[in-house]
Order: C-alpha cells, then structure tokens, then sequence
C-alpha cells in the first residue's frame, strides 16, 4: 500500500512538472491552467505574494497567445479560458495596486509590482489588441 501511494506521489509530482512548461494544444495545458497554477495561487500569502505571481501567469497567458496565433486551430478551444486567465490576473494585480496606493507598507516592492505590470502590458499591447480583436466571438 505504501509502495502505491508513493508511486502515485510521484507520477503527480512528474506530471505537474511535465505540465509546468504546457502551450495550448498540448494534453498537460489544462493541467498547467487548472492544476498547478491554482495551488500556487493557493500557497500565495499576502497581496504582494499574490500580486507577483499573477504578473508571471499573465505574462505566461501572453506566450500562450502567441501559440494561439501560431496554430489558428486552437483558438475556438483556447481563447475562452485565456480570456478568462488574463482578466483574472489583471484583477488580482490592479487590486493590490489600488490597496497599496493607499496602504503602501513596502514602496520598493510595490513599485516593482507596478513598473513590471506596466512593462509587461505597454511591451505586448500589439499583441493583446490583436488577440481580443481576433476572438472577438468567442467569451
């Protein structure tokens, strides 16, 4: 029994790390979207914590897209749950933005958070419009 359960430890430990490096098309994707990333969500303490790690999965839904325009095949599938993915990670950043700009414990960190999001949007704009442009039909 403890042979399995360890087997079965490890086989999910491989598969979340197998599904860490997951683009849209491959079998892994959902688990990427639906598994690792909300435990990391999860395990995230305190806004800033938060914060960061919706600025890395925006960033990883902004390489997703470039997949998508790539394979134009995936879109129907995909662009619902990458819309989705953004906003979602947008929220939590602006919403830590808002609440420091009024609590602002930690200026350096904070204005990192800020600098970076601000980076990451300006830097992919193009891409972005382009995206919400192409799939438009689609929630």
């Amino acid at each position: 029994m403890r042979l399995f359960i360890l087997i079965l430890l490890i086989g999910t430990l491989f598969i979340a790390i197998m599904a860490d490096s997951a683009h849209p098309g491959s079998y892994l994707y959902q688990v990427k979207i639906y598994g690792n990333e909300k435990v990391i969500e999860a395990f995230s303490i305190g806004k800033q914590a938060r914060a960061e790690n919706s600025l890395r999965m925006l960033s990883h839904r902004i390489g997703d897209i470039r997949y998508l325009v790539a394979d134009p095949s995936l879109v129907p599938v995909y662009a619902p749950l990458i819309k989705k993915s953004i906003g979602e990670s947008q929220a939590q950043v602006e919403s830590y933005v808002n609440s420091q700009e009024a609590l602002d414990p930690d200026i350096a960190s904070y204005n990192d958070i800020v600098r970076s999001y601000n980076e990451l949007m300006s830097r992919n704009q193009a891409v972005l419009s382009s995206f919400y442009r192409e799939t438009i039909d689609y929630p």
